[in-house]
Order: structure tokens, then sequence, then C-alpha cells
């Protein structure tokens, strides 16, 4: 059980959190959540419900989301600032995430639903969104818009990187 438990700064590099329990209740409520905030947790693999995580400033450079045995759900979670380098988010729910001024080059959220996810500041670079859904993602100051991967495959892109 994850529940409440604060991961802020920790080692957690090559861990492996697969199908954790983090709420108490069928609600989930931000404040139950754990608190991954400036963690080293490159190599990672996590599976399972961490929808409004804290992963701020966190290092997740060449994490796995959504494993084998287990899918992800993100929704509203707190990215901005960290190190997301070449991170495979396995289709993941991240709506209403945060990534402002994180690092995505090279990352992969094919099939992910991005609806009103926030990038604006970030670097997406070479980031991977085929079969994504776009729907309302800002983009607004982010880098490498115009390199995205799978664009062209991406579910109201022209609703969204096209208006940036």
């Amino acid at each position: 059980m994850l529940t409440r438990t604060e991961f802020s700064t920790a080692n957690l590099e090559n861990a492996q959190l697969l199908n954790p329990t983090v709420f108490t209740t069928l609600e989930r409520f931000h404040w139950e959540g754990p608190r991954f905030a400036g963690a080293r947790m490159a190599g990672a693999k996590l599976s399972g419900i961490f929808d409004r995580t804290d992963f701020r400033w966190a290092d997740l450079t060449g994490a796995t989301f959504g494993v084998v045995g287990g899918g992800i759900s993100l929704i509203g979670a707190k990215f901005s600032e960290a190190k997301l380098a070449n991170v495979n988010f396995g289709g993941a729910d991240l709506t209403f995430a945060t990534f402002r001024g994180a690092d995505l080059r090279g990352a992969n959220l094919s099939g992910c639903d991005l609806s009103k996810a926030d990038f604006s500041g970030a670097d997406v670079s070479g980031m991977d969104v085929g079969g994504a859904n776009l729907y309302g993602a800002d983009f607004k100051g982010a880098d490498g818009v115009a390199g995205l991967v799978g664009s062209e495959r991406a579910l109201n892109a022209d609703l969204t990187i096209g208006g940036n």
C-alpha cells in the first residue's frame, strides 16, 4: 500500500511499482496519492492507478509505465519540470496531466489519452504521439512540436497542433 506515502527525493532507480494500492476508497482523492516529487526513478517500471500523483522534478529517464500484467492510469498526474526522456507511457490515460517545462525528448506517448494535457514549455522533440488523443492538449511554447512522431496518426491533432 502506497497511500499517502512520501517518496520525494528518494532513490527508486529501477524500482518496480506494480499495481500497488494507492487510494483507500473508490474515490481518488489527490491527498491520498503517493508523492514522488524530485525522486530518482530512472528505469523504473510502474503499473496501476497513479491518478493525481506528484512526479514534479523527478528523474524518470527511461521509465516504463503500464508494464506487462497491468495498465496505467495517470489522470491529472503532475510531471512539471520532470526528466522524461525516452519514457514509455504504454497507452496510459494522461487526461489533464501536466508536463509544463518537462523533458520529453524521445518519449513514447503513442496510444495515450492526452486530452487537456498541458505540455507548455516542454521539450517534446522526437516524442511519439501516434494514435494518441490530443483533444485540447496545450503545446504553447513547447520545443520540437513540428517534429512530433506519428502526429499524422493522432486523434484531434488538427485541433491541437494545427492551432499552435
